[in-house]
């Protein structure tokens, strides 16, 4: 098993450190040495990926301000279809299928066993 620890800075001030780590897939000494060198190769790209991708500066983005009215009535429209389908799924669906199904059990039970009541 190799391991490989970094220091990196993080969103915060304290440094988070990073493990890598890899198994040989072996415990024998001289073929763990014999494979360990392809293995920290590709640890030293990883890290080298990694630092050129955090030195790589920001893409800005570019935020839109405005709206057009099709775009206003395209967002309108999916609003009040997500309402429709929410209300007509608690009126009509699943979950009112559920409670029906529940008050009718509970109708069935209490009359079947009314006498032992």
């Amino acid at each position: 098993m190799i391991s490989c620890k970094r220091q990196s800075r993080g969103w915060s001030d304290r440094p988070r450190q990073v493990f890598l780590k890899k198994s040989l897939g072996t415990k024998a000494l001289r073929e763990a040495n014999t494979r360990a060198k392809p293995v920290l190769m590709e640890f030293d790209r990883t890290l080298r990926d990694a630092e050129a991708l955090a030195k790589r500066p920001a893409e800005t983005v570019s935020r839109r301000t405005t709206l057009n009215d099709a775009e206003i009535k395209r967002m309108a429209e999916y609003v009040y279809a997500k309402t429709l389908a929410w209300d007509e799924r608690v009126r009509f669906g699943r979950d009112e299928w559920k409670r029906q199904m529940l008050h009718l059990s509970m109708r069935r039970f209490c009359s079947d066993n009314q006498d032992q009541l």
